[in-house]
C-alpha cells in the first residue's frame, strides 16, 4: 500500500514538471488582418482653410490713406497713361540733356522712380533745403494728370482745396520741347507713405515748381518743392535749366 502510495506522488511529480515549461512557454502569435492606413489626402479641410484666411487677413498691408483734400478722382484725369506704359511701337527711347545750376547738388536717388535727385540749398532763415526729384520718361501720366496731382498736394492754410489764382501756369518751347511749367504755393501734403508707415506732416508756406516735358516718346517730370523763400531764389534758376533741355 505504501509502495502504490510512493508511485502515485511519483507520477504526479514528473507530470507536473513536465507541465511547467509548457505552461510558461508564450502563445505563438497569432496572424490578424490589419485594415491599410488612408491615403493621405490633397484637399485641405475647413478649419486648414480658415487658418489660412485668418493669416492673410492679420498680415494683410494696412490700406492706402486718402488723397489729400481736392483731388480730383483719378480715373476722370484726362490724359492719363498708366505708370510705367512705355511710348508707343516703333518711337525711338528719348533721353533729355539738361545743364543744372552749379549751385545744385546732384545727390543720390532716395527712389528707383527717379532718374536724378539735387539739393537747392535753403534760404536764410529757412529750416530745410529745396528739393528737385527728376523722373524720367514712362514713369508718370499726362499733363493734365500730374498738375492735378502736383495741386492736390497743396491747401490752403485752414486745409481748404486752393482757388485757381493760386497755380500758375505756363507753357514754353524749347527747340522741338513742348514744356509745362506750374508754380504753386500753399500747405503742402506729400500725400501717401509706405505701408505701415505714418503719413509725413503737412508743412506750411512751401512752394513747387513743377514741369512736364514732352518729348517725341513719352513725358519727362521735374519736380521742386521747398520753404516758400528757398524756393523764390531759385525760381530763376529753374526756368534757365528748363531752357537748357535738349532732346537726344
Amino acid at each position: 500500500m505504501r509502495r502504490t502510495i510512493v508511485i502515485a506522488v511519483g507520477a504526479l511529480t514528473c507530470a507536473f514538471s513536465l507541465c511547467v515549461p509548457a505552461c510558461e512557454r508564450e502563445p505563438a502569435p497569432r496572424a490578424t488582418s490589419q485594415p491599410a492606413a488612408a491615403a493621405p489626402t490633397s484637399a485641405p479641410t475647413d478649419a486648414e482653410l480658415a487658418n489660412v484666411r485668418n493669416f492673410v487677413k492679420e498680415n494683410a498691408p494696412p490700406a492706402q490713406p486718402a488723397m489729400p483734400p481736392g483731388h480730383p478722382n483719378i480715373s476722370e484725369m484726362p490724359g492719363m497713361r498708366p505708370t510705367g506704359e512705355s511710348a508707343p511701337p516703333g518711337t525711338p527711347p528719348v533721353n533729355l540733356k539738361y545743364a543744372a545750376p552749379p549751385t545744385w547738388e546732384q545727390v543720390p536717388v532716395r527712389s528707383s522712380l527717379r532718374a536724378a535727385q539735387f539739393r537747392l540749398p535753403r534760404a536764410e532763415g529757412d529750416a530745410e533745403d529745396g528739393e528737385l526729384a527728376v523722373f524720367a520718361a514712362g514713369v508718370g501720366g499726362g499733363v493734365e494728370m500730374n498738375i492735378a496731382r502736383w495741386r492736390g498736394q497743396f491747401s490752403t492754410p485752414d486745409d481748404q482745396p486752393l482757388p485757381d489764382e493760386a497755380v500758375v501756369r505756363e507753357t514754353m518751347q524749347v527747340g522741338d520741347l513742348k514744356i509745362t511749367f506750374v508754380d504753386i504755393a500753399g500747405r503742402f501734403n506729400a500725400g501717401m507713405s509706405m505701408p505701415g508707415a505714418s503719413a509725413p506732416a503737412a508743412k506750411d508756406d512751401y512752394r513747387m515748381f513743377g514741369a512736364i516735358v514732352e518729348t517725341p516718346g513719352a513725358p519727362w517730370f521735374f519736380k521742386a518743392v521747398g520753404p516758400r523763400a528757398t524756393m523764390a531764389q531759385h525760381r530763376d534758376k529753374f526756368v534757365e535749366f528748363l531752357r537748357s533741355m535738349k532732346a537726344e
